[in-house]
């Protein structure tokens, strides 16, 4: 349960980024990959300068995965298109509130879990209509936006329940 609480973070942190976001993680990844690179490139026969050879590894790292990650953001849902930033919005309205749960197990010993924590999160979903520039498909999608941090809710003692 919490590693889909954490994959729904995630999206929603996506679908909020700002284009510019991607670009410093551009440059993350590139200096990050570029440390990897040469070193493992030092250890290796001399075929390709270590410098051009880890930096086009690096360059090529980095562009890979922050194209998925903008194209999972922005991409087209219907059409299938290869290239981001194609989807354009065209409305939003608010739905309403919804209310979101994560289940924690706790135990005292190395046994089965003896408790469990219900903790809430108060959310907002907005139905939001999308327009491809490509295709000029128009769909809806509902999107959930905290409103509130989780807040424990109540404990269930599963030894009492037995």
């Amino acid at each position: 349960m919490i590693s889909r609480s954490f994959a729904d973070w995630l999206t929603e942190r996506e679908q909020k980024m700002n284009p510019l976001v991607f670009i410093f993680e551009w440059i993350f990844i590139f200096i990050f990959s570029l440390v990897i690179f040469t070193i493992f490139l030092i250890f290796q026969d001399k075929l390709v300068p270590t410098a051009i050879g880890s930096t086009a590894s690096s360059a090529l790292f980095a562009c890979i995965f922050v194209y998925v990650r903008s194209l999972r953001a922005t991409g087209c849902a219907k059409c299938g298109s290869p290239l981001p930033y194609l989807r354009e919005e065209l409305d939003r309205k608010v739905v309403g509130e919804r209310e979101k749960y994560a289940e924690v197990g706790r135990s005292w010993s190395q046994g089965p879990a003896s408790l469990v924590d219900i903790y809430l999160k108060n959310c907002r979903v907005e139905r939001v209509r999308f327009c491809c520039r490509k295709c000029r498909v128009e769909w809806v999608e509902e999107q959930l936006f905290s409103v509130s941090s989780y807040r424990l809710d109540h404990s269930i003692d599963l030894n009492d329940q037995l």
